[in-house]
């Protein structure tokens, strides 16, 4: 067994990154790769990297970025035109001069600095740049970054302190020609209007975790070509845009204070959850294919589209509803192509009508769980052709005659199932009290268990205790013999660690006197 120094040195060295990794030999690498990191493939692309709070202190001293020579980096032994990317991460800069930079650099990374100012095209001299990343500065205002037809396409100026964008608004096409991914999430934005609106080839956008309200009658103009749009945890309370473009397929509003909705005509993926929504309007979003509206206020489960063929809607998830009643079975019936349903935690969901899903030929996984279920009816689904199963944990099953047929057939099914065991766990009785608390799978184990007269099961009840009791006690068996096993292993290695200690011999100082002669 190792003594506790050399397992600490082996932790140290784990989390301190290796300086070099290249093909190269280290006498032909640039003289800045001995304290920074630097890895080259081949000829083909290269990275430096420095990241201050995982360097040991002996060379965190040799580098300083206000006095890095940035041309040193034309000693990288890779071709002209070859992605190059600088990450200078965990530094104490406060802001970024103009006269920073190099030309070849195509990404730049300075996460988690103190940068709190930028000049005007802080970033002109570098003229390749395609990925600028400056997420967790303490950034305010911002201003155009870099030269005009710049080559930019994704930046991320996430968790900063920015509150205006009018950088946005200032000669778009020739200041951000060629921008497709932008991360704003985790500022001070309170208002967006038109400010976005010119970037033409913009794809991506996050404005997640900002304090973003609709200004006014003043929607939220958006880009043309905007595939991917995420506006979660902001301070909305009315739908910010009068329309959305038809590229837009991916909505995420989750986590806001939605009252009211508009069309989104393309919107294939949309997450509406932990809003304050009751009502939607059909035809509102009738090309969704996944769909979230977990924890609003719906009674029933809203209509997506007053067409005649079936809705393209493949995943619905509602999960803590708490007014909602009852599942449609015209809803259901509009629904055909469902491969996922989940439905959970909505207490006064308490019925369920029989061949409800039945007409669901693609369904694969079912969630029906912690409901006000008491009863499900046999023919609700076609149980064996669930490929991930049914999961009805959690309801408040009255273990009656009625659901016998579970102990029968259910079960019985997904016990030959290994993959179905993790839906037994919490499948357990809450009526009558001889059944409280008991697993249903465990009553499988008796014949016709829920359906004996109240004489048989009085008879039932010191077996099902003992059964439950024992389960109990090989549990805690088990335990203490896990303890046992370690234990003895402590006391072994001890014993081996003593053995190998080196002896010394303890001489009284009286002896050592009298051998002496003194």
């Amino acid at each position: 067994m190792l003594p506790l120094a050399p397992w600490l040195l082996l932790v140290c060295f784990a989390i301190v990154p290796s300086p070099v990794v290249s093909p190269l030999p280290l006498h032909e690498l640039p003289a800045f790769c001995s304290y920074l990191s630097c890895e080259i493939d081949g000829d083909r692309k290269a990275s430096v990297r420095y990241y201050q709070p995982l360097w040991s202190g002996g060379m965190s001293g040799q580098f300083d970025f206000r006095t890095w020579n940035w041309t040193e980096l034309h000693e990288m032994p890779v071709t002209d035109g070859a992605p190059l990317e600088v990450n200078f991460s965990g530094l104490d800069v406060m802001e970024i001069d103009s006269l920073y930079g190099y030309e070849r650099i195509t990404s730049l990374i300075l996460d988690e600095n103190q940068i709190s100012k930028l000049e005007r095209e802080s970033f002109e001299n570098f003229k390749r740049l395609t990925k600028l990343s400056l997420r967790q500065n303490a950034i305010t205002e911002l201003k155009v970054l870099l030269h005009r037809n710049n080559e930019l396409q994704y930046l991320d100026l996430s968790h900063n302190q920015i509150t205006r964008l009018d950088a946005f608004k200032e000669h778009p096409l020739l200041s951000w020609p060629r921008l497709t991914h932008l991360n704003l999430s985790f500022n001070r934005i309170e208002t967006i209007t038109h400010q976005l609106s010119k970037l033409e080839q913009l794809v991506w956008l996050d404005l997640s975790n900002n304090q973003i309200h609709r200004d006014g009658g003043n929607p939220m103009i958006l880009p043309n070509n905007l595939r991917e749009l995420a506006m979660n945890s902001n301070r909305l309370t009315d739908w910010p845009f009068d329309s959305i473009p038809p590229s837009v397929s991916h909505l995420s509003m989750c986590c806001n204070e939605l009252q009211t909705l508009k069309p989104a005509m393309g919107v294939q993926w949309l997450d509406l959850s932990h809003n304050s929504l009751a009502h939607m309007e059909t035809d509102t979003f009738p090309a969704v294919e996944e769909l979230n509206i977990s924890s609003n206020y719906f009674d029933s489960l809203p209509f997506l589209s007053n067409s005649s063929d079936s809705w393209p809607l493949k995943r619905l998830i509602c999960n803590r509803m708490p007014n909602l009643r009852a599942i449609d079975k015209n809803f259901i019936a509009k629904a055909a192509n469902l491969v996922e349903l989940e439905i959970t935690i909505c207490p006064k969901l308490t019925s369920l009508e029989p061949e409800l899903f039945m007409g669901l030929k693609a369904l694969e996984r079912l969630d029906l769980s912690y409901n006000g279920f008491q009863q499900v009816p046999e023919q609700l689904v076609h149980w064996n052709r669930i490929k991930h199963g049914v999961n009805l944990q959690g309801n408040p099953f009255n273990c009656k005659c009625s659901l016998q047929w579970m102990l029968d057939k259910l079960i019985p099914e997904m016990k030959r199932n290994r993959e179905l065991h993790h839906l037994f766990p919490h499948l357990r009785c809450a009526r009558p009290a001889i059944f409280q608390g008991q697993l249903l799978v465990h009553l499988t184990a008796y014949d016709n268990a829920l359906c004996k007269s109240t004489r048989e099961l009085i008879g039932m009840e010191h077996v099902i205790t003992v059964a439950d009791t024992s389960e109990f006690w090989l549990a805690v068996q088990k335990t203490i013999l896990v303890v046992l096993i370690v234990c003895i292993v402590i006391v072994a290695c001890y014993l081996v660690y003593l053995k190998r200690k080196p002896r010394y011999t303890v001489i009284p100082k009286n002896i050592w006197n009298y051998k002496s002669g003194t």
